[in-house]
């Protein structure tokens, strides 16, 4: 076998091992969602039932391949997939649980930002979040990363976008079985009853209370 050939199986071997990852959530839980046979479908239906169909019949197939992440939700183009070498993932899961052991005695803390906006710094789903609540809506946030070299607490986070990990429906107003699972009776409460103003009523309640255990720099990014 010539060396060119070898090469060119390491090659294709190291292509294999690699998986597509959700950007939002770091789950490997993905599903394509446009497939082949659906694009020759729609090439057909446009050939058939389209008056001169047959000169745009290759229109399904430059469209962008689209995945789902079965995990959060989130559908994205496959370019804007992650991915992640097999022989990544013992690095991969060794970060996750140091990351864990330093988020560990802030899990079920409320915490407030720069801007004064409070935050639920929680473990769900495997995830690590924090769920936002301003005037406006209740929003979820994957934890990164923690920086406690300096006060106050620094956290880089990622913004879930994603339908499976919505916690309130209708502006505040329906809480989702996910949601349930993050607040309290009393923390859902103190957000239903108001009807205005909700994240700063609650932020007050929790001076208030008490209940504030951390001052935080929050570093949110935007996914594409």
């Amino acid at each position: 076998m010539s060396v060119l050939h070898i090469e060119g199986l390491a090659s294709n071997r190291k292509e294999r091992l690699k998986v597509s990852i959700c950007p939002e959530c770091m789950s490997d839980n993905i599903d394509q969602r446009s497939s082949i046979a659906l694009r020759v479908v729609c090439a057909l239906i446009l050939i058939v039932f389209v008056p001169l169909g047959i000169f745009i019949a290759w229109v399904p197939f430059v469209l962008p391949i689209i995945y789902q992440c079965n995990k959060c939700g989130v559908s994205k183009r496959k370019e804007e997939m992650e991915t992640m070498d097999w022989r990544d993932k013992e690095t991969f899961t060794d970060e996750y649980q140091m990351l864990e052991q330093r988020l560990l005695p802030y899990f079920n803390t409320w915490i407030e930002d720069q801007d004064n906006q409070v935050a639920k710094l929680i473990k769900a789903e495997s995830l690590f979040l924090l769920l936002y609540v301003t005037n406006e809506q209740i929003t979820l946030h994957r934890i990164k990363e923690i920086d406690e070299v300096e006060l106050p607490l620094r956290l880089h986070t990622v913004h879930l976008t994603g339908n499976h990990l919505k916690v309130a429906r209708n502006n505040y107003l329906t809480l989702t079985e996910f949601g349930k699972k993050l607040l309290t009776d009393e923390e859902a409460a103190m957000i239903h009853n108001e009807e205005t103003k909700r994240g700063t009523k609650l932020r007050d309640w929790l001076r208030v209370e008490d209940r504030i255990a951390h001052i935080a720099d929050l570093q949110s990014e935007k996914m594409a």
